[in-house]
């Protein structure tokens, strides 16, 4: 694992079908560090990145994906670069590094090695034109550029071969200008930010999950629920898949939807079923929320459940898991969480974790939220207080991660 005091983040990119194709990696040394030091900590941060890779995989860390990582200069100048798997790794340089001869000549160098290189935060009147023909991948910082700006940026700069980054892409309709516009990868909490929708017409599937959902929740018999879920053969079918992956290895396969609500039980029902709520948006299993959604879920809830022992009876690890899904419900259904949570009758403490992020799982759902968008100060703040370590957390991410990628897998072709 990384070293005890470092976070190993990703931040999804997606292509121009809302499909998560990357995640830039931030890994950080230190929460906390001195300018004084900094190359330092570039240097312990590079080593602990390929110590990482090294120990867990690549596939552990970064799972289908490619990677992005930040480098300083002095980092590119470091041996230890090498080792990183170049296939599979984008190196962006960063927009505090001059183009001078040095550096080019580094990642001609690198390029020549097999790896691909990124031009980070790119502004208008950016000095490091002279890079541009040795990058990969041009990351745009959109708020930087005025709309007429950035449209001439963006005709300057395609061709090459080069893919066109938009990066900071907080709403949908910057999304939507920036597909226009002709960018290819997109990086941004648009995916995550609610957009309310008036006089919407709710998506049938996901009525029908929520009515569930909510039968689960007071504790409806099994056969009600079962019937609930017939009429909706696809939610159904993919029901069944995920149960008989459950089971791997039985001799009897379960073939009726009543078995599979017996067999999986209420919590691991409703764990399914919001999984399921959030696969039918755009991009399938690799859309951006929906990943987002289950890591924040299972990364709850494996810090629950080893904090569980102090509250024994707690139901801690269900409970986070459900708050972390539901943590996004407005951005998935672009309603209110009030309206959503209310025809839900979610149980009290959970409601507060969700609405107000209050109580125990609502710090553990601001920890989640704050490690997703790489707020690392804040992250250990919050670890402190609540009395978990760097290397427990760490674990755990890695734990959430690994199922992330596995689930993903499963659910192909249940959309």
């Amino acid at each position: 694992m990384p070293g005890a005091n470092t976070f190993l983040g990703r931040q999804p990119i997606v292509d121009r079908r809302e499909r998560v194709v990357a995640n830039e990696l931030l890994f950080r040394s230190e929460a906390h560090r001195d300018r004084a030091v900094v190359e330092d900590l570039d240097h312990a941060s590079l080593t602990a990145l390929v110590n990482t890779f090294a120990l867990l995989g690549v596939p552990a860390v970064l799972g289908p994906c490619r990677g992005f990582f930040n480098v300083t200069g002095h980092v590119l100048e470091s041996e230890l670069i090498e080792f990183l798997p170049r296939d599979r790794v984008v190196l962006e340089i960063l927009e505090t590094e001059k183009a001078d001869a040095s550096l080019i000549s580094r990642c001609r160098e690198l390029k020549r090695l097999g790896f691909s290189l990124a031009l980070d935060d790119v502004v208008p009147d950016d000095p490091r034109e002279a890079l541009l023909p040795l990058v990969d991948v041009v990351k745009v910082d959109i708020p930087a550029f005025t709309r007429t700006q950035l449209r001439t940026t963006v005709r300057a700069l395609r061709g090459g071969g080069r893919e066109l980054l938009a990066e900071k892409v907080e709403t949908q309709d910057e999304l939507a200008r920036c597909q226009e516009l002709g960018f290819d990868l997109f990086q941004g909490f648009y995916f995550a930010r609610p957009v309310l929708l008036q006089g919407h017409s709710a998506d049938q599937r996901q009525l029908g999950l929520l009515r569930v959902l909510e039968l689960i929740q007071r504790d409806a018999e099994n056969h009600e629920i079962a019937e609930e879920l017939k009429p909706q053969p696809g939610v159904s079918m993919a029901l069944m898949r995920l149960t008989n992956s459950v089971i791997h290895g039985r001799a009897q396969r379960v073939a009726r939807i009543e078995d599979a609500v017996v067999y999986l039980g209420r919590r691991q029902l409703e764990r399914w079923l919001t999984v399921l709520l959030f696969l039918g948006r755009t991009g399938g299993v690799r859309n951006p929320l929906l990943a987002t959604a289950v890591h924040r879920a299972r990364l709850m809830e494996i810090l629950a459940v080893r904090m569980e022992a102090a509250q024994p009876g707690a139901d801690l690890g269900d409970r986070a898991f459900l708050v972390g899904m539901l943590s996004l419900v407005d951005a998935l259904l672009g309603r209110p969480k009030e309206e959503v949570l209310a025809e839900l009758n979610l149980e009290e403490s959970s409601r507060r974790a969700v609405l107000e992020q209050e109580g125990l799982l609502g710090d553990l759902l601001r920890l989640t939220i704050a490690f997703q968008e790489g707020r690392f100060p804040e992250v250990e703040e919050r670890l402190e207080g609540l009395g978990i370590s760097v290397s427990v957390f760490q674990d755990a991410d890695q734990e959430a991660f690994a199922w992330q990628t596995t689930l993903l897998q499963d659910l192909q072709g249940t959309a």
